[in-house]
Formats: structure tokens, C-alpha cells, sequence
């Protein structure tokens, strides 16, 4: 078990992001429920010993990624209106 540590941790953490998924109903949260285990045990498979941060840093880096183009979706989609564009 020692060897797939960080498999069953990212299955573990992955089923807790789904579970967020179902809960809240945005499809988004499958993706990153996926990347998250497909991260922890590519890292599990590679060499676990040198590879505890990569599957942090994957997780930790689509979150703010995705929310990014989220936030340029909506400024396109809903723009301020000209008024409010003088005052700021």
C-alpha cells in the first residue's frame, strides 16, 4: 500500500470533488475530479518518492487556470454598461 499512497490519496480527494460536483451540479467539478486522479497516479506510477508536489500543483493550477478564462467568459458575456465605465 505504501507504493500506491498517492493513488488511493487522489482517489480518495477526487471522489470528495465529485462528490462537491453532484452536491452543487456544476459539470466542471467531474473535470477536476478526473485531473486530480489522473495526476496523483501518474505520480503514484513514475516514481512516488520524487513526485509529491507534481500532483499538488496540477490540482492547485487548474483551479485558478479555469477560473481565469470563467471571469474573461463573463466580461465578454456582460460587459459594464458606458456610464459606469466613466466612473471607474
Amino acid at each position: 500500500m505504501k507504493d500506491y499512497f498517492l493513488a488511493g490519496f487522489g482517489g480518495v480527494l477526487a471522489l470528495f470533488i465529485a462528490a462537491a460536483a453532484y452536491v452543487v451540479g456544476v459539470w466542471r467539478y467531474y473535470v477536476y475530479a478526473a485531473l486530480t486522479f489522473i495526476a496523483y497516479v501518474i505520480a503514484s506510477i513514475l516514481r512516488p518518492s520524487d513526485m509529491e508536489s507534481i500532483p499538488i500543483v496540477v490540482t492547485g493550477g487548474t483551479l485558478p487556470i479555469s477560473g481565469v478564462f470563467i471571469l474573461i467568459r463573463f466580461l465578454r458575456k456582460c460587459p459594464l454598461p458606458p456610464q459606469e465605465m466613466d466612473s471607474a
